[in-house]
């Protein structure tokens, strides 16, 4: 067997190739990064100013402050006075599902049972969400508090494109699609509507004869509500005109924002966030290192089966053109 028969198909062999040098370079790269990082963060950390929440001081515009609040300012006792549900949170969403079959309304009534909840306009969704939180005299915006959330439930939600100069993201956006979404439902205390019966799961109510049988066009309802881990919020932020913000990229460093449950100290936030730096950027190399390993199997892969196709082809006898001739 020559070499010349371990050759892949050409589109194969430069897809791997790609994929090889990106991962390589993703990998290679990281570490130098990380630590340019940490070199910003500790710059950070002796320029930021430690202030008071209960007073905005014109003189910090712009600059990278440290404060630690209470939440009180970023709640509100929300009613839904359709269903009698309120609590004190951040958010509280209502959301409606009605139970239907693909058999159709049709069906006779023992097919009805294979129903399954979705989403209508029958039962209209509603949410509340407060809208000027605040940390005693600061507002806090949107983004910060995307990162807020995303810290304490683990879940991302949708990340923006900060690489994006002409397009800024969308933060009130993102944040309101990633409590509507993707928070859990939240366990229904308050007392049941009239006509409704509260599920198995505790999270759900239910329009129907038998909630453990749901039919066809049976109905539920879910609340989703957002609550913050702790009396009180650490963060580090700019201040703009009185808003908490995060970095503009204009240091040229990835996203920076920071703001974490709880009362810690200047220390024990940088320390959080030199850790969350380095955990980052090991996904990263890790991940790269991945990717490039990932692209030689397949490269390998591909000239194993190259080859073993060639050696078939040359093996395999040709066919006689004079057995096909009539006698």
């Amino acid at each position: 067997m020559i070499l010349s028969d371990y050759a892949p198909h050409p589109v194969l062999a430069i897809f791997c190739g790609f994929a090889f040098v990106g991962g390589l370079v993703l990998a290679l790269s990281a570490p130098g990064t990380r630590d340019r990082h940490h070199a910003w963060l500790t710059t950070l950390k002796s320029e930021a100013v430690t202030v008071a929440h209960d007073k905005v001081d014109p003189k910090n515009e712009g600059r990278w402050i440290y404060l630690v609040g209470d939440v009180s300012g970023c709640e509100e006792v929300f009613v839904d006075t359709v269903y009698g549900v309120s609590r004190r949170c951040f958010s509280l969403k209502r959301h409606g599902q009605v139970y239907r079959t693909d058999l159709g309304e049709d069906s006779p009534p023992e097919n009805w049972a294979k129903a399954g909840p979705t989403d209508s306009s029958v039962l209209r969704d509603q949410s509340w969400r407060v809208q000027n939180p605040k940390l005693g005299e600061y507002v806090i915006s949107a983004e910060l508090l995307h990162e807020y959330w995303k810290h304490i439930s683990g879940i991302e939600g949708a990340e923006p494109n900060t690489e994006s100069k002409a397009k800024p993201p969308d933060w009130d956006k993102l944040l309101s699609r990633q409590l509507d979404e993707r928070w859990p439902k939240m366990a229904l205390s308050d007392a049941t509507p009239t006509g409704w019966k509260p599920m198995a799961d505790g999270r759900h109510w239910f329009l129907g004869a038998d909630p453990a049988r749901p039919k066809h066009l049976d109905r539920r309802i879910s609340f989703r509500c957002a609550q913050f881990a702790d009396r009180q919020i650490t963060v580090l932020a700019k201040q703009q005109s009185g808003v908490l913000r995060g970095d503009d990229q204009s240091s040229g460093n990835r996203h920076f924002t920071c703001i974490r449950p709880g009362a810690l100290t200047l220390d024990e936030l940088f320390d959080e966030a030199s850790r969350d730096n380095s955990a980052q950027y090991e996904q990263q190399r890790t991940g790269g290192a991945r990717i490039a390993l990932i692209a030689l199997g397949i490269f390998a892969a591909g000239c194993t089966i190259a080859a073993s196709l060639r050696r078939s082809a040359r093996l395999s006898p040709l066919p006689n053109p004079h057995s096909e001739l009539p006698s």
